[in-house]
């Protein structure tokens, strides 16, 4: 009868030192597969705020672009050959990222779009005498816009590495 006692409780034992050692090794799993997971996670997050900056400065640079040329055209007396609902809906697009995504820059943005509309308007139905007055104040505002928009720069193009 000692035998089997003896028997039965080392099997007891054994089998309780095995799943006390699994649940271990279980848990330091689970642990280390959260630890990676919100790495990951922040790397994701990371990336997208990345692409969102990159999209903002490329749709900046591309309405800057649009009354630059604007200005060109009309100081050959030619027509401006963009029109002006792809002039708003860029407009749209960079004031949604914004709104979304950089909400510290709304300020410094509604300065900027100001004077880009009115540059633009004056593009279209003003004198280009204006519009080189109204260029001045919007190539302030866009220098602010740009200084400010670098001040985020490391903080939205960095990649966290797990």
């Amino acid at each position: 009868m000692d035998v089997v006692l003896v028997s039965l409780l080392s099997v007891a034992l054994g089998g309780a030192i095995s799943f006390a050692t699994s649940s271990i090794l279980n848990w330091q799993n689970h642990k280390r597969d959260l630890l990676k997971l919100g790495l990951e996670y922040k790397k994701e997050i990371q990336v997208f705020k990345r692409e969102k900056y990159e999209q903002l400065i490329i749709k900046l640079y591309k309405l800057t672009y649009m009354v630059h040329e604007g200005i060109y055209f009309r100081s050959r007396g030619e027509s401006l050959i963009v029109p002006i609902e792809t002039f708003m809906m860029l407009m749209t697009e960079v004031e949604t990222l914004i709104m979304l995504h950089f909400p510290l820059l709304e300020e410094d943005y509604k300065k900027f779009s100001k004077q880009l509309i009115d540059l633009y308007t004056e593009l279209y139905a003003g004198s280009f005498e204006q519009c080189e007055i109204i260029k001045q104040a919007f190539d302030r505002e866009a220098d602010k816009l740009l200084k400010v928009i670098k001040q985020y720069a490391n903080e939205y193009t960095q990649i966290a590495t797990p």
